[in-house]
């Protein structure tokens, strides 16, 4: 499942429109009611649920739309918007977060035993996929980004021991960064956008 562009509009726009429209359906309204009045008591009723349709949005975040069962978008202009009163709307931050890994203790590919620890930065760049490819996107990253470095710690060694060799400790942060993008490959599923961040204890650059 993709992102797509959910349907709103401008809730400025939309506002005095669906205001003139209730004012105008409820003054048409005869009292006593006649059977003739019955449409115009349903387009009133419609347009006074209509109001529940306004929302806000905020500056990097999104509103994933839905309705029974049904994906219809992802609104992410900002400002007061207004869609179809029926969607639920679920609010999911696009901002940049980050998190720091707990010490692992692993070993090389040599057999020595070393600790090493991450630095996490990432924002969410496919709603879709955050929210319905798997359960919580948030645990999701944290649990695939340490089996990620624990696979990056046991792939190569943490010195140099024969020349040209890639190593955790010397190597360019450009190779290991190749390394890493290949390791995290599973958290693509939730298209975590990576960000500049330091790994240690080797300072990579990611």
């Amino acid at each position: 499942m993709n992102e797509k562009s959910g349907f709103s509009v401008n809730g400025f726009v939309a506002a005095p429109v669906l205001a003139l429209l209730t004012i105008g359906a409820v003054k048409s309204i005869s009292i006593p009611f006649q059977v003739a009045d019955l449409l115009l008591i349903v387009t009133a009723a419609i347009l006074i649920l209509s109001w529940a349709g306004f929302f806000m949005v905020q500056p990097k975040q999104a509103r994933v739309l839905t309705m029974f069962g049904s994906y219809m978008g992802t609104v992410k202009e900002t400002g007061l918007r207004w869609t179809i009163p029926f969607f639920i709307r679920r609010n999911i931050s696009l901002r940049i977060r980050n998190f720091e890994s707990g010490k692992l203790k692993v070993n090389d590919n040599q057999g020595n035993p070393i600790e090493i620890a991450t630095v996490v930065v990432w924002s969410v760049e496919d709603s879709a996929k955050a929210v319905f490819e798997v359960d919580d996107y948030e645990s999701y990253v944290s649990i695939q980004s340490e089996a990620a470095l624990r696979n990056l710690a046991t792939s190569y060694p943490y010195d140099i021991y024969e020349k040209d060799e890639v190593a955790l400790r010397f190597s360019s942060s450009n190779y290991l960064r190749c390394a890493i993008q290949r390791s995290t490959k599973p958290i693509r599923r939730c298209r975590r956008k990576s960000h500049r961040s330091s790994n240690k204890p080797f300072g990579l650059l990611t």
